[in-house]
């Protein structure tokens, strides 16, 4: 746990926490100057969610708050100090667990800070608008609290995805400890994920980021199917990029 506050406390100070969120915030307000047909902030909201620019420079910006940190250590060979003292498992949980949750708090922090700016400055949503979509919904019939909450849901659902993609990333980083390269990686990794699950492997949708996060509420008819889905990306991922990031951390450790 002392490597995990460690990453955290890092990114705090160095202030990328706060420089991400305020970038994220930033590229979802860039969507409010596209003519888009939406006369209420919850349209708007989801169709600034389906433009692809915003979600490359949300996973970006969001990752910059904490997908840097093996590259500095690496720089300066400050890791094999940390692994020397701490061990290398928690050395590499700290490193992935920090980078997710810095992540995703990040990104959180600025896609509802924008989400509050729009609910400000836009129209709420008559009751009979979008009404159809409470058939394909686990939340019933459409009052406003409800569009609150799906819009929260999915805002949710985009910083779970920025985590998953840094996590990724900083296990990629310690096979190419490159500041600049990590900051290309997310919108790589994101489109190879679905290039993959949808076109050459064709994986189940559950593998699926682009069905899983960037549909309403992951696309699932029923709240359980829908936690099924969240929770199996968070473990499988996570695990995954811990697993990949060990082995890579570790053969640098000891042939270095």
């Amino acid at each position: 746990m002392e490597c995990y506050w460690m990453g955290i406390r890092k990114s705090l100070l160095s202030g990328r926490f706060i420089i991400a969120a305020i970038l994220v915030f930033l590229s979802w307000c860039m969507g409010m100057t596209k003519p888009l047909p939406a006369d209420d902030w919850f349209s708007k909201f989801m169709l600034i969610q389906g433009t692809t620019t915003t979600m490359h420079l949300m996973l970006v910006f969001s990752c910059f708050a904490g997908g840097m940190g093996f590259c500095e250590e690496y720089e300066k060979k400050y890791y094999r100090k940390i692994i020397q003292k701490k061990g290398i498992r928690c050395y590499v949980l700290g490193q992935i667990g920090s980078a997710a949750t810095v992540t995703f708090g990040a990104c959180m922090l600025g896609i509802t800070g924008y989400l509050g700016v729009l609910m400000c400055i836009m129209p709420a949503p008559e009751e009979n608008v979008l009404r159809w979509m409470s058939e394909a919904m686990f939340l019933g019939s459409w009052t406003i609290e409800h569009y609150i909450l799906v819009a929260l849901l999915q805002c949710l659902l985009n910083a779970v995805l920025s985590a998953l993609v840094c996590s990724i990333t900083m296990a990629v980083s310690a096979w190419l400890p490159h500041k600049f390269t990590v900051l290309c990686m997310p919108i790589l990794i994101f489109f190879v994920n679905i290039t993959l699950a949808t076109y050459v492997l064709k994986l189940p949708g559950i593998f699926d980021w682009d069905n899983v996060f960037l549909l309403l509420v992951g696309g699932s008819k029923t709240l359980e199917v829908f936690l099924i889905k969240l929770i199996f990306n968070i473990l499988f991922w996570m695990g995954l990029s811990a697993i990949l990031f060990m082995y890579k951390v570790k053969e640098r450790y000891q042939n270095e």
